[in-house]
């Protein structure tokens, strides 16, 4: 039996009383509510949201209802659709790894999502992990590698997400395969959980020396960061990226100038966003999202820029790299037009 839920399922439970029943007992052709579960306004996701939201108005029968709610998280989100308070919903393409498996350092005490399966083979967007620290502090202390950053004498002022994205966890990974401990740091003061919007002021007035991130290219608030504050990116130990590699992340480099200050490639890991849908969502409505998204792909990267590096069609050789089950309504679509038998 499930008992109390763990930090990142508490941001769903408000949304217990705003989902209405949804499409879970529709038959098809018949209107439905329909309920897509995002992450807040100013993120990538609640522009997905958005998009979404629009194609299903056009694609659902007439006297549908589609609602978008903006409280959710990549952690968050899967626990909202495992619990039935949502139809489909974004993650980080980790915490869906994660969340199937109970990972115990976000659901111990909800465990594995087994209600949750997938509607994109692969992510829509790619998110690069990131580190950056005021080059004031480097140059201030020599920390110059993460190594010594972890290992001054005087701890940093470490700035993440807040509990309900994925940094957490995949910062906390990171530590462990340094050999430290994000308790270390909370206890000690020196962590600040905020949303990226509040950090590049906080960075600019000194308050702030380390930011670490994962989001996709040309991120507005990563982007802010980087023009109004002379940063130092910190290099991803192939160790760090390594232990990433085993809960989910991928090796991959990001370009130099793709931010202001980026003078070099740094190879990093990488995660992604992608869509589930909870299993008892019928078929037909599965299925008519999964055929909105897809075939109006264009107009959805033109909305959201972000997904511009999105190709559905090569994620099918990454489709068996990951243990939540596609939905049947997906399966369908990919089915009907030959990308899988």
């Amino acid at each position: 039996m499930r008992k109390k839920l763990s930090f990142a399922v508490v941001a769903v439970m408000c949304l217990m009383l705003v989902h209405p029943g949804g499409a879970h007992s529709a038959e098809e052709g018949q209107p439905i509510t329909f309920t897509i579960v995002t992450q807040p306004p100013g993120t990538g996701p609640y522009g997905f949201g958005i998009t979404l939201a629009k194609f299903m108005n056009e694609a659902l029968p007439a006297g549908s209802t589609v609602n978008v709610i903006p409280r959710g998280g990549s952690m968050a989100n899967p626990t909202t659709l495992d619990m039935g308070n949502a139809d489909v919903g974004n993650s980080a393409g980790t915490a869906t790894v994660w969340a199937w498996e109970g990972f115990a350092d976000v659901y111990a005490d909800y465990g594995p999502h087994k209600n949750i399966r997938r509607v994109t083979m692969g992510n829509v967007t790619v998110n690069y992990l990131m580190m950056m620290a005021r080059r004031e502090y480097v140059t201030r202390t020599g920390n110059d590698t993460l190594e010594k950053i972890l290992n001054a004498k005087e701890m940093p002022r470490i700035a993440i997400k807040p509990p309900g994205s994925d940094v957490p966890p995949l910062f906390i990974t990171m530590l462990r395969n340094m050999g430290k401990e994000l308790d270390d740091y909370r206890k000690a003061g020196r962590l600040i959980q905020i949303q990226p919007a509040q950090i590049g002021e906080m960075m600019r007035d000194g308050r702030v020396d380390v930011y670490f991130e994962s989001v996709p290219l040309n991120h507005p608030a990563v982007t802010e960061i980087a023009l109004t504050n002379d940063l130092y990116f910190i290099p991803v130990p192939p160790e760090a990226v390594e232990g990433l590699t085993k809960i989910g992340s991928q090796p991959i480099v990001l370009k130099a100038g793709s931010y202001r200050g980026l003078d070099q490639d740094y190879p990093t890991a990488s995660t992604g966003n992608n869509f589930l849908a909870g299993k008892d969502v019928p078929e037909w409505a599965v299925y008519l999202f999964t055929k909105a998204m897809h075939e109006r792909k264009d107009e959805f990267i033109d909305e959201n820029p972000p997904a511009d590096t999105w190709d559905p069609e090569a994620d099918i050789e990454l489709n068996h790299l990951n243990p939540v089950p596609l939905h049947p309504g997906a399966e369908r679509y990919f089915k009907e037009i030959g990308w899988i038998k």
